[in-house]
């Protein structure tokens, strides 16, 4: 048997943000991301990649997150 390694998030999410400015129709153009019932979320692996997205994220993604508490992947630089 053999066991598919997942890699970290890190990863995965480094990935994307070298990713994004060429993504959609108009590359280079706003991109917004919207997280409705973010206060669902419990696995704290979500949160952490949240806020290393948040962190690392280029200028043209814009993430609007909804929720009824303070969200776990708070970051101070980016509200």
């Amino acid at each position: 048997m053999t066991l598919l390694r997942v890699p970290a998030y890190d990863t995965i999410l480094t990935e994307i943000i070298n990713e994004m400015p060429d993504c959609g129709d108009s590359p280079g153009k706003p991109v917004v991301v919207v997280l409705d019932d973010y206060n669902t979320i419990g696995e704290k692996s979500i949160h952490k990649g949240m806020a290393f997205l948040i962190e690392r994220m280029p200028t043209q993604l814009h993430v609007v997150i909804s929720t009824r508490a303070d969200p776990l992947c708070y970051s101070p630089t980016h509200q």
